[in-house]
Formats: C-alpha cells, structure tokens, sequence
C-alpha cells in the first residue's frame, strides 16, 4: 500500500481556493470523497423549507444519496454529508 502525506492548504486568504473550488473539484471527481462510485445528480438545488444543497451526489449501484454541504468558516473548510435513503 503507498502513503502519501498530502501538504496543508489553508483556504481562507487564498486568491483561487475557495468553497466554489471545492465544490467543483467534487462535482468534477466524486471519488475523492471515498464514498464509493457516485454521480452528481444536481448542484445547488433549492429545497423548499430546507434552503439550498451545495451537491446532490448519487450511488450508482443502490441508489443512495448524499447531500454535500461545503461550509467555509476559520481557519477552513467543513464537508458535511447527509445520507438521503429514497
């Protein structure tokens, strides 16, 4: 197995990295949140009496969804997932 020890980024005075950052690099490779093979089923979806979901993510195979929330708040970034079972 190969480690790979991964540099801290700080996002909060950065000119490029930001939530939109984020969320289109997820958008872009759902993979990399290791939640198995998923697809983007919608961004920024309004909810009635919920407000909006950043990233509506969905698994292939059992229909599985996830809300991704992308949080910006000192000294970084927070990604919240909600499992949505329909």
């Amino acid at each position: 197995m190969d480690f790979t020890k991964f540099d801290v980024v700080s996002v909060k005075n950065h000119p490029e990295l930001n939530e939109r950052w984020i969320q289109d690099r997820i958008a872009e490779d759902p993979a990399i949140l290791g939640l198995g093979d998923l697809v983007l089923k919608d961004r920024e979806r309004f909810q009635p009496r919920a407000g909006r979901l950043d990233l509506l993510l969905q698994d292939v195979d059992s229909n599985r969804r996830y809300e991704v929330e992308v949080d910006h708040f000192f000294p970084g970034v927070s990604l919240n997932f909600g499992s949505l079972l329909l």
